[in-house]
């Protein structure tokens, strides 16, 4: 497991490490009462719902102490609550402060039971930019009131939080893809189902567009959103979009680059369309914003996830 910020620092640092971690819930929970919420939720994922997330999106670790790659976090004004999987027990023991946290197993005691011990009735602010529909909606069976905050507390009170990847770009050529992006864009956009797609898993966007980054300590990708049209052409939404310029021949006309903050809006010009959503990977901010903006939701799985794992046979021999 990664060490703590402090650990890194001073390794006899003890008490103040606790100390460090105490004060940052100290500083969620002033953030929450003036957010007039009674607890918020802290997930593992980042707005791709991933496994992995750059520093910018290590929440769980800045609040709890945390570093493994599942969990979740409940804060409420007098106890903490942390869930991870068999994988973590060990882990999440030496990592977090007992007087603190309460440790919890994702699917022995899971979330929403204990929502509905400690939280019934009460109001639970969360990010919709990480938690995807169908989880907030098992969530809400607890009895607990929903709150969305965007932005969040945690991310308000997290001070010194690190800026958003912007690492270089690369063009994956077709020596190594087997395909052209254009001819991808082409044959997926035929078996739409819909007027356009919503893509929000990083790894569908890197294959789909053959694009890689560094936007991750140890996978190949950047961090984006995509849009991709029943005519082929596709938006790129990543932040830096200035990073793209360089490879505008590998995107091609067919290809249009904003940044991240274009999303919302690219989302509700869509207004009267059919697009394409996998509920289960796409956070509900998103999907939020696409019905207020007057399209409609078609639930469907992500129409690259399929494609991108039945390798051909240049993928299969690299």
């Amino acid at each position: 497991p990664m060490p703590l910020p402090c650990l890194e620092r001073m390794p006899s640092c003890g008490h103040m490490c606790e100390a460090q971690m105490n004060d940052r819930l100290v500083a969620l929970r002033n953030r929450m009462a003036a957010a007039g919420v009674d607890g918020f939720l802290v997930p593992r994922s980042d707005e791709h719902l991933g496994e992995y997330v750059p520093p910018s999106g290590e929440r769980l670790r800045w609040i709890s102490g945390f570093t493994g790659s599942a969990g979740l976090a409940l804060v409420l004004a007098d106890r903490a609550v942390l869930w991870t999987d068999g994988r973590y027990t060990t882990q999440a023991r030496q990592q977090t402060d007992p007087a603190a946290w309460e440790l919890r197993h994702l699917t022995d005691d899971p979330p929403a039971a204990r929502l509905a011990l400690h939280a019934k009735g009460l109001r639970i602010g969360h990010d919709p930019w990480l938690h995807a529909e169908p989880a907030l909606a098992k969530l809400a069976e607890s009895g607990a009131t929903l709150v969305p905050l965007h932005p969040s507390p945690l991310d308000q009170a997290w001070a010194d939080r690190p800026a958003p990847p912007a690492a270089p770009l690369r063009a994956h050529g077709v020596g190594f893809a087997g395909e052209a992006a254009a001819d991808k864009r082409a044959r997926l956009a035929k078996d739409l189902g819909a007027d356009a797609a919503l893509l929000a898993d990083a790894h569908s966007v890197a294959w789909l567009l053959n694009l890689r980054g560094a936007d991750l300590a140890n996978t190949p990708m950047a961090l984006a959103f995509a849009l991709l049209h029943a005519d082929a052409t596709v938006q790129l939404f990543l932040h830096a979009p200035e990073r793209a310029a360089a490879l505008a021949a590998h995107l091609g006309n067919g290809v249009a680059v904003a940044g991240r903050e274009a999303l919302p809006a690219a989302l509700r010009a869509l207004a009267g369309q059919r697009v394409r959503v996998d509920m289960e990977a796409t956070p509900a901010a998103l999907v939020a914003t696409l019905r207020e903006g007057g399209a409609t939701v078609v639930p469907g799985e992500d129409p690259v996830r399929l494609p991108r794992a039945c390798k051909n046979a240049v993928e299969q021999q690299g």
